[in-house]
């Protein structure tokens, strides 16, 4: 029995194991969920990624602690 974690899109992936965290409801928990996100997101390349709706991309929603990463294929979410 695997206690990590796995990550999903149309196919489960691998098992991982969480090494470093701090405890959901500490305060620093959404400031640095937050952080790290934000530093992520900016360095990925959304140009022309993503769903084409009448020539403007929509590739990922953001909401609280959820993610909505969205493309036309699944080698472009690889990417």
């Amino acid at each position: 029995m695997h206690t990590g974690l796995k990550a999903r899109t149309d196919k489960v992936g691998e098992y991982f194991e969480i090494q470093k965290g701090i405890k959901q409801g500490d305060s620093l928990s959404s400031i640095l969920f937050l952080a790290a996100l934000e530093e992520s997101f900016e360095k990925l390349n959304w140009e022309r990624n993503g769903i084409n709706i009448n020539g403007v991309y929509l590739n990922h929603l953001r909401f609280a602690d959820d993610i909505v990463l969205m493309t036309e294929s699944h080698n472009e979410l690889k990417k």
